[in-house]
């Protein structure tokens, strides 16, 4: 095909206005990085220790092409930027990731700028100016620009996923076993960067019924499931031997399609993504889209725009449907808009007649690009900043060393105690050269605690053996997220952090989440608002808002009582434990009864370890660690209470009641935490340690010298030599 010398000039202009709009603010809140980013993350998690032990990602939200294209970019940034190691490397991505994350979001800009030359490719077939017309849209889209700045795989999915129509329709138009099977090879290519491409099988099959007679196209159609399967594969291998993380996964995803996420629970997509299509290709664009119906079936390209529509709806279906909203999904829909917008563009020109056609195209271009552009350019603009980056560095600025943060996702990302210590105790940290590690050392820590949050996803709970007996406690997996706003664990706390990423969802359904609204209602009416940062000119963000715990809203807080043992079963439907108590009544041989606690709440023991217990252990911590003993004892009770076998509980808590000087309800504690682990195995020697503590402090000498000569007996020789020196130190103070 020979272009025109405009064209060629056209496209090279398109292309770099493409990537100049999205390479405008590449670099949009760095060094801080708070977006997901999960195949970026799941790529650096391949690292292992400083080397890929495995590329297996045993987890299957994404297939593994996407992450694999991000490993290798992470290795070539490696292997260019000269680091003296890959624990350095890694190292520094936690110190500052400004260049790793440039250089993967580039990954995310070059795929949008293949996307537009290949929907240029797809419209040309409608002529020169209807392709460029095309190119145009997909330049200046503002889900697109957005989307390519982000790590996640939507523009690889689009750049495939149009090639696969390419291919395709080549294949429709002049046939071929090759041209059959580069085009399914590209189907299984995009469903290895997501799986949403799978819809293009049917397009696929279409086209091979559209082109084969009787027997050869199932034959051909066969041939071309097999040869998308084995793409996908190739891309994603680890599927097979991990069968059963990719169920798990499936069935996280399958549950998410159905029932939503925080912010929507219910109900299809259909008007959230219509309104985004609008805002991508304009009011004007969507009715000529609809033009190009007219040459269906009229026009010898009829069959070939029937199947950009047909892809178009298998599309846009797929996340219609669901209940789920994000932009980014709409990337691929936008790519094959614009080819369809190129079609009827050519064919609104040409029902307007053959007089002045070169003012009408110009007419009909100025009409299709206005709201675009402008939505695109406004876009592009968005990013010199973010909140969450304007919120850390007033943190910086204005909150002390000794001060206990708690604060929602979704705001800044300050580095904490627990996770500086995670990192300083890592082999990456220890095999990472001196200037590295000298760097990360020089950064602030907070003593800050993250309120844990659950957005969608499978949530029953067994309450015996075998799958029969599942419940749901909650009617949905968000309602989980009720416990940790109780404004009781508030107590002791110096400044909370709101983020509308999170507060605004909850918001949207105050009669469902009434304990997050008593939260931040607290906050407003109690609290000193210390500062607030929101998006606006070259800022984009969440909403974030730091408050500051006054007098007046400590007592407000105090006013509710203090901690209970079960305060994070507080919201538990009544019916739920009414049915838990009748089922397993009678039946406590069955399972891992804990004493102490009601019959109800034995099933949810396991739940509070996965869901509140990490939290609960950060911030008694974080209490213990800024000498506020008592908030800290209450929690530890608490978690020693439902899960006795917690052995980070069972530290802090040795830590807290020494402090306070509770060696006889330390040991008391400890004794039926050691019950509960000798149930399940060998006691940690952390424990025994403690519990020789314990009786010591207590005045029972010979029950802890027998505590710390089990230890002396055992096969650590770390643990073995620190009992030694406390023996020596327990036998001088006998005497």
């Amino acid at each position: 095909m020979i272009l025109s010398r405009r064209l060629e000039v056209s496209t090279v202009a398109l292309a770099l206005l493409a990537m100049a709009l999205r390479a405008w603010h590449v670099g949009h809140g760095l060094p801080d990085f708070t977006e997901e980013a999960f195949v970026f993350r799941k790529a650096l998690d391949l690292w292992g220790d400083g080397n890929p032990v495995s590329l297996n990602p045993h987890s299957f939200d994404y297939p593994s092409l996407s992450i694999y294209l991000h490993l290798a970019i992470q290795h070539v940034y490696c292997f260019a930027g000269r680091f003296s190691s890959p624990a350095d490397f890694l190292l520094s991505i936690v110190v500052d990731p400004t260049g790793p994350v440039i250089a993967a979001r580039m990954l995310g800009i070059a795929a949008d700028v293949a996307t537009l030359l290949i929907v240029g490719r797809i419209a040309l077939r409608f002529g020169e100016w209807p392709s460029m017309l095309a190119m145009g849209i997909v330049a200046v889209s503002p889900t697109m620009i957005t989307t390519s700045r982000l790590l996640n795989p939507d523009a690889i999915m689009c750049a495939l996923s149009v090639s696969a129509l390419d291919r395709l329709l080549v294949y429709r138009d002049r046939g071929g076993w090759t041209r059959l099977m580069i085009a399914s090879a590209f189907i299984g290519l995009a469903t290895g960067a997501k799986y949403p491409a799978i819809v293009l099988a049917l397009p696929l099959l279409v086209a091979v019924w559209q082109r084969q007679p009787g027997f050869a196209a199932l034959r051909a159609g066969i041939v071309a499931a097999v040869v998308a399967t084995l793409s996908f594969l190739v891309t994603t291998p680890y599927l097979i031997v991990s069968w059963g993380d990719f169920l798990r996964d499936a069935a996280y995803l399958g549950d998410i399609a159905r029932q939503g996420g925080l912010g929507k629970l219910e109900g299809h997509g259909f008007a959230f993504y219509a309104l985004e299509l609008r805002d991508n290709i304009g009011w004007a664009g969507i009715a000529v889209m609809a033009m190009s119906l007219l040459s269906v079936p009229r026009s010898s390209s009829g069959d070939r725009v029937g199947l950009l529509w047909l892809t178009w709806i298998v599309m846009f279906g797929a996340i219609a449907w669901a209940s789920i909203e994000a932009d980014r999904y709409m990337v691929s829909i936008v790519a094959v808009s614009s080819i369809l917008m190129a079609a009827g563009a050519e064919r609104t020109v040409r029902l307007l007649g053959r007089n002045r056609q070169s003012l009408m195209r110009f007419g009909v271009i100025a009409a299709l690009v206005l709201q675009p552009v402008w939505l695109g350019l406004h876009s592009a603009g968005q990013g010199r900043t973010t909140t969450q980056l304007e919120a850390h560095r007033w943190c910086d600025e204005h909150l002390s060393e000794n001060t206990l943060v708690i604060t929602e996702a979704g705001g800044p990302q300050l580095l904490s105690h627990a996770r500086h210590a995670e990192i300083t105790a890592s082999p990456i940290f220890r095999s990472a050269s001196p200037a590295t590690r000298s760097a990360f050392m020089s950064q602030r820590t907070y003593y800050m605690v993250r309120l844990p949050l659950i957005v969608s996803g499978h949530t029953p709970v067994s309450l015996l053996p075998g799958e029969s007996s599942e419940r749901n406690v909650y009617p949905h997996a968000v309602d989980w997220n009720a416990a940790v706003y109780d404004v009781r664990l508030l107590r002791d706390v110096d400044w909370v952090i709101t983020s509308q990423s999170v507060r605004g969802r909850f918001e949207m359904d105050t009669s469902r989440f009434h304990e997050q609204r008593r939260f931040y209602s607290l906050l407003d009416r109690f609290a000193e608002r210390a500062a607030f940062f929101e998006s606006g000119d070259g800022v984009d963000g969440p909403a974030i808002s730091i408050y500051r715990l006054t007098p007046r809203a400590r007592e407000a807080i105090a006013s509710n009582g203090g901690l209970d043992m079960f305060w994070w079963a507080r919201t538990v439907p009544d019916d739920f434990k009414l049915s838990a108590d009748r089922l397993l009544r009678g039946r406590e041989q069955l399972i891992d009864v804990v004493p102490d606690i009601p019959l109800w709440a034995q099933p949810l023991r396991v739940s509070y370890s996965e869901r509140y217990g990490p939290f609960a252990n950060d911030l008694a911590e974080n209490l213990g660690a800024l000498r506020r003993w008592a908030a800290a004892e209450d929690l530890c009770l608490a978690a020693l209470t439902v899960v006795p076998e917690d052995v980070w509980a069972i530290q802090v808590y040795a830590i807290v009641a020494g402090r306070l000087g509770k060696w006889q309800e330390m040991d008391r504690m400890l004794e039926r935490s050691t019950n509960s682990l000798e149930r399940h195995g060998p006691i940690p020697m952390e424990v025994v340690l403690a519990r020789a503590e314990a009786l010591s402090g207590a005045g029972d000498f010979t029950g802890a010298e027998r505590q710390l000569r089990t230890v002396i007996a055992g096969i650590d020789p770390v643990s073995a030599r620190v009992a030694r020196e406390r023996l020596i130190q327990l036998r001088a103070a006998k005497q």
